[in-house]
C-alpha cells in the first residue's frame, strides 16, 4: 500500500496500524520491525553506527548517515540484498544484534539509568526546598510581559503525566510539588486546540512537562554535580519552561491508551529524539510530523534536539516567573 497523503488518512490509517502492531496481529509488520532499530558498533572507541529503517514497506540499511539500501530479511534474520548481514539473537520480537562481515553491531536500546543526572554527593533535594521556595527572583530576570496562568485539565484526551512530579526521571527525584501542569494563558489555550485536532484523528496527549518555577530551576542548578556538563540552563539564565511557555508532550491512543512509539522514546537524550532522525517506521515518522504540524499552526516552535518539546512564539518576550504549582492552584481554583 502506497502512503500518499498520510497525514489526511491518518484515522483510517495510522491508528489502525498502531493498534494492531500492538495487538500482535501483523506478522509481516512484526517481522520488520524485529529489524528495525540503530545499532551500534562493539568494537572499542569506534563510532560507526547502522541504522535499519522502514519506508513504503522496504526495509533500508543506512551506515554513518550515508546513502540509504534497500535491503531483505527471512525469518531466521538473513539479511539479503547490496549489504549481505546476519541479524543475531533474537528476545522479546526484536533482534539484539547485526553481524556485516564479521563486525558486530549492538542494537541501541534507551536506558533511563545510563542517562541518569548525578546529584552532588550528600545532597539532599528536599533540605533545599525551603530555601527554594523562598529564593526571590534575580532582578535580570523581572522584565517582560506577564499573563494569567491556565491549569491544563484532563479534557478531549489530554493527561498530566509530569515527569519532575515523581521519581521517573533523570533525576530520581520528585522537583515539582504535585502532578499539576500549568501554563501561561495563550499557550494553554493552544495546546487545547491540538488535542482537539489530535482527538479527531485517535490520539490524546501526554503532558510530560510545563511551567517550571524559576526556583525549581534554582533548586536543580544547587544538586546536580557538574550542571554546565549535562547542557542544564542555570538561574542566571532561565528559559521557556520558566516562562510559562514551553511543554514536552508525547502522544497515546485514545483507544487503547497505549503510549505511541515514535521512534525514541520521551527522555531519551540521544540522536534518535531529534525530529529530523531518519529511522523507525513510515507510520512513527509520520505520526511525529503530525504532531509538529499541529502544534507548529497553534504557534509553538519545535526543539531541534527533541521531537517532544515545544516552545511557544513569544516566549523570549514573556517575564520569568516564580510562583508555587500551590500558589497558582490557589488563585485558579
Amino acid at each position: 500500500m502506497k502512503r500518499n497523503n498520510l497525514i489526511e488518512k491518518m484515522p483510517i490509517v495510522l491508528v489502525a496500524v498502531f493498534v494492531l502492531a500492538t495487538a500482535g496481529c501483523m506478522d509481516i509488520e512484526d517481522e520488520q520491525r524485529a529489524c528495525i532499530g540503530h545499532y551500534q558498533s562493539e568494537e572499542a572507541l569506534s563510532d560507526d553506527f547502522v541504522d535499519i529503517y522502514e519506508n513504503d514497506d522496504v526495509l533500508y540499511f543506512r551506515q554513518n548517515l550515508g546513502e540509504s539500501v534497500a535491503v531483505k530479511s527471512d525469518r531466521k534474520g538473513r539479511m539479503k540484498g547490496a549489504v549481505p548481514g546476519q541479524f543475531v539473537l533474537r528476545e522479546e520480537g526484536v533482534w539484539q544484534g547485526l553481524n556485516i562481515n564479521g563486525r558486530l553491531y549492538s542494537r541501541y536500546f534507551y536506558k533511563p539509568k545510563a542517562q541518569m543526572i548525578p546529584l552532588r554527593q550528600g545532597e539532599q533535594p528536599g533540605r533545599l526546598m525551603a530555601s527554594a521556595l523562598s529564593r526571590e527572583l534575580l532582578e535580570s530576570l523581572e522584565s517582560g510581559s506577564m499573563e494569567e496562568f491556565s491549569m491544563i485539565s484532563p479534557v478531549d484526551g489530554m493527561r498530566v503525566e509530569l515527569a519532575l512530579a515523581g521519581e521517573e526521571n533523570r533525576f530520581g527525584y520528585p522537583f515539582y510539588e504535585s502532578n499539576k501542569a500549568f501554563l501561561c494563558k495563550t499557550p494553554a489555550e493552544a495546546l487545547k486546540n491540538v488535542q482537539i485536532s489530535l482527538k479527531e484523528k485517535g490520539f490524546g496527549l501526554k503532558i510530560k512537562d510545563a511551567y517550571r518555577p524559576w526556583f525549581v530551576t534554582w533548586m536543580i542548578w544547587e544538586c546536580v554535580q557538574n550542571p554546565e556538563d549535562w547542557g542544564l540552563t542555570g538561574p542566571e539564565v532561565a528559559d521557556a519552561f520558566n516562562r510559562g511557555a514551553a511543554v514536552d508532550v508525547i502522544l497515546y491512543l485514545l483507544e487503547t491508551g497505549v503510549n505511541v512509539p515514535l521512534i525514541s522514546e520521551y527522555g531519551d537524550i540521544s540522536t534518535l529524539s531529534s525530529p529530523e532522525y531518519l529511522g523507525g517506521t513510515t507510520e512513527e515518522r509520520a505520526v511525529r510530523q503530525l504532531l509538529a504540524s499541529l502544534m507548529k499552526e497553534q504557534g509553538f516552535q519545535q526543539d531541534s534536539r527533541y521531537w517532544w518539546r515545544f516552545v511557544f512564539r513569544d516566549a523570549d518576550s514573556r517575564a520569568v516567573r516564580n510562583e508555587s504549582f500551590a500558589e497558582l492552584s490557589a488563585m485558579i481554583e
